[in-house]
């Protein structure tokens, strides 16, 4: 395929269960333009690359298989799966997602055709807990669109399964950030969060897939250490880019700093109360790092601090004593 408007990025790694549905979802799409799917495939260890071979040489106009030798890990597999997209469009969806509404490339194409101010489409979407064999349905109400740049600093409310954005963004942004991600732990809200800074972002009402949540899944953590990793991580991103990118006001710098701390310290005594002394540690290791001062000034009042000071001698002889 010479001309795909859309490009739609697939990243999977060992997902032999599961890749089939996510690929025919993809194949059903009703569309009055071409589009091609891209496969990164990490070097997995189960049958997920025979499969994807398979389904490359049913629909060898449609699907490219990308293959390595190595495992490159999820930010370097993403960067080179979008790398050898040809679409003026890329939408992505997981190897272990899967799409709903056949109409998803169309709505979004037609969106982003007729408003050139705006760089992503974004749609709700529905939860699968795996090991419950159970849907989920979530709350849609007040969706950011427009300029939604602070309201993403403050939130996480886009699923990679449910976008589709314009190319050149991407181009722009690894230009940008020359691929230097800061040991993030995530390939996508960077992303999301350097397009809503340079360009409005918009939310479509309908539900146009499912994300699949089980024990392998991305933020389906191992342990609360990673758990705690990976919102720092989180973090870090935002408030590289409040400082680098976009600035924002003095009163929301606050905000999100208060929103930090206030996770920091929760998931300190949830460590506590598990009693995992290692977890507990580093945490407290990470808080006492920042200054009583940055505490005062982000929380607003001592009676704020002095309760979780009760609370932390507390738990800390508790533990201690175990």
């Amino acid at each position: 395929m010479n001309n795909p408007i859309v490009s739609v990025v697939v990243i999977t790694y060992n997902q032999e269960n599961y890749i089939a549905q996510t690929l025919d979802s993809i194949l059903e799409q009703k569309c009055n333009f071409p589009f091609e799917i891209i496969i990164g495939e990490d070097c997995s260890t189960d049958r997920t690359m025979d499969l994807c071979l398979d389904y490359q040489r049913k629909y060898p106009n449609i699907i490219k298989v990308l293959d390595n030798n190595v495992n490159l890990g999820l930010l370097k597999n993403y960067h080179r799966t979008i790398m050898a997209c040809k679409g003026k469009y890329i939408a992505g969806c997981a190897g272990d997602d899967y799409w709903i509404d056949d109409y998803k490339l169309q709505n979004q194409v037609d969106f982003l055709d007729a408003n050139q101010d705006y760089g992503l489409v974004y749609t709700s979407y529905i939860e699968f807990i795996n090991n419950k064999s159970k849907y989920k349905k979530r709350e849609y109400s007040n969706m950011p669109t427009g300029d939604a740049y602070e309201a993403f600093l403050l939130n996480s409310f886009i699923n990679g399964a449910t976008v589709c954005f314009r190319a050149e963004l991407y181009h722009h942004f690894i230009f940008k950030f020359q691929l230097q991600l800061k040991n993030w732990k995530m390939e996508d809200r960077p992303f999301w969060l350097f397009i809503s800074s340079k360009t409005k972002i918009h939310y479509l009402n309908n539900e146009t897939a499912v994300y699949r949540k089980h024990d392998n899944s991305i933020t389906s953590f191992k342990s609360l250490e990673q758990e705690i990793e990976f919102i720092k991580s989180s973090y870090d991103v935002r408030f590289y880019f409040i400082e680098n990118v976009r600035a924002v006001s003095d009163e929301f710098k606050i905000q999100l700093y208060k929103k930090y701390y206030k996770k920091l310290l929760n998931y300190y005594f949830q460590s506590m109360n598990q009693k995992n002394s290692k977890e507990t540690f580093a945490l407290l290791k990470d808080i006492s790092s920042q200054s009583i001062g940055d505490y005062l000034k982000y929380f607003g009042s001592m009676n704020y601090i002095n309760n979780y000071i009760v609370k932390f001698i507390i738990k800390l002889i508790l533990l201690i004593g175990k």
